[in-house]
């Protein structure tokens, strides 16, 4: 069996090979958790459906776009979240009913079409914001203030191990 670069790593006698693979699939499992919690559908007041982590953040992908350099492109936002233009088309199809955005002929060019953010757009987002940091505080009352803060320093300890690892010669992401 040929040595990988984990494995040859010099590990501490009480943190063997099987405890670091332990310990990464425990990280896994907890990012998957927490994303779960925190990317949840938002609900909104007057809505029949929630909205799902998707659409929020095309809704605030538009909003930045708009903010940033005048409203962006379909072609552009697809683009920019990675997806396909059919896949932005369906998604708009949920939005655009909702008076959450807008799509309308590009000034520019009257062959493209862009999305703009409209003020009841502006608010779900702001709405969703707030659910999710209601959840987030939920998330955080599960631990006693010890544990948050033993939690913290762990994760802050192993960030700036990764960061050290990374910045080693022979090392790339």
């Amino acid at each position: 069996m040929s040595e990988t670069p984990l494995s040859a790593a010099k590990l501490d006698s009480d943190f063997d090979l099987a405890s670091a693979q332990h310990w990464l699939r425990n990280l896994h499992l907890l990012k998957s958790k927490i994303a779960t919690i925190l990317e949840g559908d938002c609900q909104l007041p007057g809505l029949e459906k929630p909205l799902t982590f998707s659409q929020v953040k095309l809704l605030k992908i538009v909003q930045r776009g708009c903010a940033l350099d005048g409203c962006w492109s379909l072609q552009r936002l697809a683009q920019h979240m990675q997806i396909s233009l059919p896949a932005l088309s369906k998604t708009l199809t949920r939005l655009v009913p909702l008076e959450l955005v807008e799509v309308c002929a590009d000034p520019s060019d009257g062959r493209k079409r862009r999305a703009i953010l409209t003020p009841a757009g502006a608010e779900a987002i702001a709405q969703c914001d707030v659910w999710r940091q209601q959840r987030l505080a939920e998330l955080v009352a599960m631990g006693t203030p010890g544990e948050i803060q033993a939690w913290t320093a762990s994760l802050e300890a192993m960030v700036a191990r990764l960061d050290a690892f990374w910045t080693q010669p022979g090392n790339t992401d």
